[in-house]
């Protein structure tokens, strides 16, 4: 299995900023995770920290990478879907 968090210090190598625009989320990740996602998981309060430059949302590299890291970590080491997922879904199942 490849390395996650060689993969990830790639992507830091390889970005000319120590931000990433929300808008540009896709291109940092490779298409892995898409702007809306981000919206819909910051709303959710589950997102990595990020600050507004006038109209945009950002995330500093640094802890953007140790938020993907534990999302990517959890799911590796568990071998499922991510909590977030599977705590709304086990809700939706109790309401039911």
């Amino acid at each position: 299995m490849k390395n996650h968090s060689s993969s990830l210090d790639n992507m830091v190598d390889r970005w000319p900023s120590t931000i990433v625009a929300r808008g540009r989320i896709p291109e940092f990740t490779g298409g892995a995770i898409t702007a809306k996602y981000m919206a819909n998981i910051d709303s959710a309060g589950e997102g990595p920290p990020r600050f507004r430059v006038g109209r945009k949302v950002v995330y500093p590299v640094d802890t953007l990478i140790r938020w993907l890291e534990e999302r990517s970590s959890y799911a590796i080491s568990h071998n499922t879907i991510c909590p977030t997922r599977r705590v709304h879904r086990e809700l939706q199942e109790l309401s039911n």
